[in-house]
């Protein structure tokens, strides 16, 4: 099937979609560390799905901006 990534809007990193679902679900820890980067623990609200890669900060800005649009 089509790998979907996860954008964290407040850090860098990127993750497997369903991987970063799991974790933000997860019930084995508190709120605040499960809607964290399970990197480096910088908090984001929300979860934003693509199927590509952004390459660098423009581009990740760009596909938050267009999926909070598409809401």
């Amino acid at each position: 099937g089509d790998k979907r990534f996860g954008i964290l809007e407040n850090c860098d990193h990127i993750f497997c979609l369903e991987c970063i679902r799991k974790w933000r679900a997860s019930s084995n820890y508190e709120h605040k560390v499960v809607k964290a980067c399970p990197e480096c623990r910088v908090k984001s609200d929300f979860v934003t799905p693509t199927k590509y890669w952004p390459e660098n900060e423009q581009a990740k800005q760009e596909v938050i901006k267009a999926y909070k649009e598409n809401l």
